[in-house]
């Protein structure tokens, strides 16, 4: 199962679903997204499309719920034509939340009032600039949300690999730490594509001081 958040370019690479396209996977995706999928030839029953509070049971035990974010979509002139999404997750036991993009906003006290407290909350934390602070969320900003959502551990997420503004590709991490120390919330922060598992102690190691 792949979730897609929403429908911008560094979200939704034609090329990467494509390839997708040729393996078993099933995507899960915001209301009109699946029409890109459609486009780039996806089976209709391969990809479900969900609104905000809607559930997927994928398997026994395993559940996904789409909640709002403040954000928005689109691809070159079309705006704004796709919903945007975050995701609760319950898998065997461990709660997670995946923030997808998104700004500050009480929408987050409220997933946590109505899901929370969450094992693993997966946070955006990067691309961030007053002139979209609406729309991404500053390093302060992302432990506000670890707090109104009561995650248990943060894994920080959209700060190492694509810019789109103009901070240094590794401020936001740098930021962000000790922030959360401050908070009492731990940070976990593999490499790009290491693994980590639900339930084992935070992987933290400064490799971006070495890159």
């Amino acid at each position: 199962i792949t979730l897609i958040t929403h429908d911008h370019y560094d979200h939704l690479d034609c090329h990467t679903m494509r390839k997708l396209r040729k393996t078993d996977t099933h995507i899960i995706t915001p209301i009109g997204v699946g029409s890109y999928l459609k486009q780039w030839r996806w089976k209709s029953n391969r990809y479900r499309e969900i609104y905000w509070g809607d559930t997927i049971n994928i398997a026994p035990g395993i559940r996904v719920i789409s909640t709002p974010t403040q954000h928005s979509s689109g691809r070159w002139l079309k705006k704004r034509r796709t919903l945007w999404t975050s995701y609760v997750l319950d898998i065997h036991g461990h709660r997670l939340f995946l923030s997808g993009d998104g700004g500050y906003n009480k929408h987050f006290k409220d997933i946590g009032d109505a899901y929370g407290p969450f094992d693993l909350a997966i946070l955006e934390n990067g691309q961030y600039n007053l002139d979209w602070a609406k729309n991404h969320s500053f390093p302060e900003q992302t432990v506000h949300t670890a707090k109104d959502i009561k995650a248990r551990m943060v894994l920080p997420i959209h700060w190492a690999r694509f810019a789109a503004a103009y901070h240094l590709w590794k401020e936001p991490v740098i930021e962000l730490i000790p922030l959360m120390d401050r908070a009492g919330i731990p940070v976990t922060a593999p490499r790009i594509g290491e693994l980590y598992t639900i339930g084992t102690p935070p992987k933290w190691e400064a490799w971006w001081e070495f890159e």
